[in-house]
């Protein structure tokens, strides 16, 4: 039985290489009542950088 006042969506941790996917779909569950709290990402060639951080910035 769900606690009083709790929030009846999931805590979602997305897992993704692409930017356009994890914008849309971030976008699609948190209206759907969703809390993304993380957007794991992997490395890009040179370090912890992902390779295209002007996609990612749109998740800020």
């Amino acid at each position: 039985m769900p606690t009083p006042g709790a929030v009846s969506g999931w805590r979602i941790v997305l897992l993704t290489v692409a930017p356009a996917v994890a914008h849309d779909f971030t976008s699609s569950l948190r209206a759907r009542g969703h809390d993304v709290v993380a957007v794991v990402v992997p490395t890009g060639l040179r370090g912890l950088t992902p390779l295209d951080m002007e996609g990612w910035a749109e998740l800020e």
